[in-house]
């Protein structure tokens, strides 16, 4: 079970986290702009298997132009933005988002309490797979803007020395019981479905968090198959947590153009991206060639090439593969 100490801030890091809080409310408006503590680092296929590489030697950058490739990653990008809707049901009935994913029954949605996080568990009988997705950030809500802040490291203790962003594991750990048992139940009801994990900013970490989780407890929960989907993704951990990732799980991370929040929390802090870039760098041809696949898991060669000034966070919310993250906002 993927877990962290739960830790009590000092008051240093209470006032840290009240500037940071501010931040984020004024990053996320409509007058967003760059911002001077980002890193200024300058330095073709689904990811359905694990490959680990080494910062020191970036691999080459592949358009990927598959059709089935593209139409996937749109799917999964619909998921996510589904999760910010207020009000799913049953009969999958949200407008555009569920009318984009059809067939698609939702099970059970899933709500912390402390983090405001969500995640919802759903099944497509079509594909055989059992969707799970997680909403991300919401500008107005002081609760998730707290859970970005608090960016000091905390423990993940199924692997030694590795360190994740405090907030992003505290709000995992409050609704992971109810989901893996709910994903459990799921499964022993239909055998041989595959498992999607999808996630927008905040919850493109909670995304990776649970994919972990589902493969350290792979021997209960049975499945054949996990991928894993992140749009618009933070920095989760330090070097060993991030080479874990890249050992152990598969990851697909959308980056869309110049988003800013995917070059947070900055490097110089400890913090270091998983592989699996995806990077969007052009809207208008991200279905033939502008859409890259980035090997290595800071390659300079993708978002990080794009100079600090030129980062915004308006980019935060798509369109990914034109999904927008706003369709369903709240």
């Amino acid at each position: 079970m993927a877990s962290s100490n739960s830790h009590s801030p000092s008051t240093l890091t209470h006032i840290i986290i009240a500037i940071l809080a501010i931040f984020f409310i004024f990053s996320n408006s409509a007058y967003s702009v760059p911002i001077p503590f980002i890193d200024s680092t300058t330095n073709s296929t689904d990811n359905n298997t694990t490959n680990s590489t080494s910062t020191t030697t970036p691999s080459p950058v592949t358009p990927i132009t598959s059709p089935d490739l593209i139409s996937n990653y749109r799917t999964m990008s619909f998921y996510a933005a589904a999760a910010y809707c207020k009000n799913l049901t049953t009969n999958w009935d949200c407008g555009l988002i569920c009318s984009s994913t059809p067939g698609t029954q939702l099970i059970s949605v899933i709500d912390g309490k402390a983090a405001e996080s969500r995640a919802f568990v759903a099944l497509n009988p079509d594909d055989k797979k059992i969707i799970v997705a997680f909403r991300g950030t919401l500008p107005q809500d002081f609760r998730t803007i707290a859970v970005d802040a608090q960016f000091l490291f905390g423990d993940y203790k199924p692997v030694p020395d590795a360190k994740v962003h405090a907030g992003f594991i505290n709000a995992f750990e409050e609704i992971r019981d109810r989901l893996v048992n709910e994903v459990k139940k799921q499964l022993e009801l239909n055998p041989g479905y595959s498992i999607d994990v999808s996630g927008h900013s905040l919850g493109g970490a909670l995304a990776v968090l649970t994919g972990l989780d589902f493969v350290q407890n792979s021997d209960t929960l049975k499945f054949d198959k996990l991928s894993v989907y992140t749009l618009g993704q933070p920095r989760l951990g330090n070097d060993i947590f991030a080479d874990y990732v890249d050992k152990t799980l598969a990851v697909n991370r959308f980056v869309h153009t110049v988003d800013s929040y995917t070059r947070l929390p900055p490097q110089f802090i400890g913090y270091r991206h998983h592989n699996g870039e995806i990077w969007i760098q052009d809207d208008a041809t991200a279905e033939s060639g502008g859409t890259k696949q980035c090997g290595g898991d800071e390659n300079p060669n993708c978002v990080n090439s794009v100079k600090v000034s030129d980062l915004n966070f308006g980019a935060h919310h798509g369109p990914y593969f034109g999904v927008d993250m706003h369709t369903c906002n709240g």
